[in-house]
């Protein structure tokens, strides 16, 4: 049986999904909750910490490490967004990883969810041997990740790609990170189906 583990968290607007690895790259397990992400980063940071120890209780498991995507542009080399994220209320102003590592008693990495997913698609996935890709993520908000020259371009603060935030949307609905004319209000899953049903 296996015990020791990696986990992986998805920290979004709506959900914390997770899934569990073996060192192999096997996975064990894969969950979505809601991530409480509304009243705050302290509750969605709590949750995501009572996931862990959940996780490890009904798998019989350890974590060996986590790794944390969270929406916002993230500061690889700090653990921390590098600014406010509409979807995470309060969010830059903790020390995610080093609160996370001092929680959980493992190593912890934060980056941007949809750099994650950029990694994940160039290693594993669709981008898998493509020298660049633009990979876009739709959810409570609108992320991507960029592959040059077959590697995951960061950027000086993790923001790197980002597409949601440009203003080039119509305006008709305002977005919470006040870029007026936003695009993601119209460009994210909610906002597909506002379109959709509109129609």
């Amino acid at each position: 049986m296996t015990t020791g583990v990696f986990v992986g968290l998805d920290l979004g607007g709506t959900l914390l999904k997770s899934a569990v690895l073996t060192p192999d790259g096997r996975v064990l397990d894969r969950s979505s909750v809601p991530s409480g992400a509304s009243l705050g980063a302290a509750a969605a940071i709590d949750g995501a910490i009572a996931l862990c120890a959940e996780l490890s209780a009904r798998l019989g498991v350890t974590a060996l490490a986590v790794g944390i995507g969270i929406p916002g542009a993230v500061d690889p080399a700090a653990g921390r967004l590098a600014g406010p994220t509409p979807h995470v209320p309060g969010a830059a102003t903790i020390a995610l990883r080093d609160h996370l590592a001092a929680a959980l008693g493992v190593p912890v990495s934060v980056a941007n969810d949809a750099t994650c997913a950029a990694r994940a698609e160039a290693t594993l996935g669709a981008a898998m041997g493509v020298r660049s890709a633009l990979v876009v993520t739709l959810g409570t908000g609108v992320g991507s990740g960029l592959v040059v020259d077959g590697r995951v371009v960061e950027g000086a603060h993790g923001g790197a790609g980002e597409i949601g935030h440009w203003p080039i949307g119509s305006g008709e609905v305002a977005c919470r990170c006040g870029v007026p004319n936003c695009a993601e209000p119209e460009m994210s899953a909610g906002g597909l189906v506002r379109l959709c049903e509109a129609r």
